[in-house]
């Protein structure tokens, strides 16, 4: 029969596939345990995963309106709502202290898109994208601290700012979950 093979041959295709798979999978991490491909993947999930939602907690804090006010008086980055009736906050109503939040939320969502693009091609930017959620981070620490330093203590913080301040430890968790796969990417390479 043309294209039979022998049993020898096929034991040969057996060792070869077998060496393969074998040579395929990561040393040990400087833990001393093995580093699975199921693992990495689920490690490079994490991150994703953690940047889609950093991204998106800053994209809604940023664009919502209830960071400072009461029941019927909010405020955001862009406009003052009374009962109901919204009013945009132009550039020449605003302080250069929100010009300065506004520019920091800016800078840390674009760094955050950085970390999540970066992400998407992982085997080619590790670095970049673990740069980019640390310096997201740092951005919208800034800010969030700029902006807390304006508010008078009668003031009562909006669930917009809440959402704003937890964008900061998730981009923190991001960097750590995107080092730690660079990292160990790096020991098994």
């Amino acid at each position: 029969v043309h294209g039979a093979r022998s049993p020898i041959q096929r034991v040969i295709t057996c060792k070869k596939v077998k060496e393969q798979i074998v040579s395929s999978i990561p040393d040990l991490l400087a833990s001393g345990r093995p580093v699975h491909p199921i693992e990495m993947n689920a490690l490079h999930f994490g991150a994703v995963l953690c940047s889609c939602i950093s991204l998106l907690c800053l994209l809604i804090a940023l664009g919502s309106d209830h960071w400072v006010g009461d029941p019927s008086i909010y405020i955001g980055l862009w406009k003052v709502c009374n009962h109901g009736t919204c009013q945009s906050l132009g550039v020449e109503w605003v302080s250069a202290s929100l010009h300065a939040v506004r520019t920091f939320m800016f800078l840390g969502m674009i760094a955050g898109a950085v970390s999540l693009g970066g992400l998407c091609i992982m085997n080619r930017q590790p670095r970049l994208a673990y740069m980019a959620s640390f310096t997201a981070g740092l951005c919208v620490m800034i800010a969030m601290s700029i902006f807390s330093g304006q508010i008078t203590t009668t003031s009562k913080y909006g669930w917009s700012f809440g959402l704003g301040w937890a964008t900061f430890p998730l981009y923190l968790l991001t960097g750590c979950l995107i080092y730690t796969l660079y990292k160990s990417r790096a020991t098994t390479a």
